[in-house]
């Protein structure tokens, strides 16, 4: 009888883990941060925000060229969104969304 509960104890301690380790990572993806830039008029836009619908006014955005040297940086506004002149040359766009909340752009995929 001690081997049988045993055993049904280990079998299901593997599948509550596995269970935890799905719940954990599907909250880690509910506040994962969005970027999206394009072309607008003469400047780039950028909006940003978190798939959880969570906005993202007042977190920062970095522009960096290819040498990793930041052009320029700012802060999104109440809407979630970033302007600026496209650099010459390559360089991409950093959404820093907080702790571990981060995604880049780059000017390729600008259009």
């Amino acid at each position: 009888m001690t081997k049988k509960l045993n055993s049904i104890w280990r079998d299901n301690g593997r599948v509550w883990c596995a269970v935890s380790l799905c719940v954990m990572a599907a909250d880690a993806w509910a506040h994962a941060p969005l970027l999206d830039c394009y072309v607008e008029a003469d400047q780039i836009k950028c909006e940003a925000g978190f798939s959880d619908g969570t906005g993202a006014e007042g977190k920062k955005i970095m522009v960096l060229d290819a040498a990793n040297k930041l052009l320029l940086q700012g802060v999104l506004d109440k809407s979630g969104s970033f302007l600026f002149k496209a650099p010459s040359g390559e360089y991409r766009v950093i959404f820093e969304g907080g702790e571990g909340h981060s995604v880049t752009m780059y000017s390729a995929q600008i259009s």
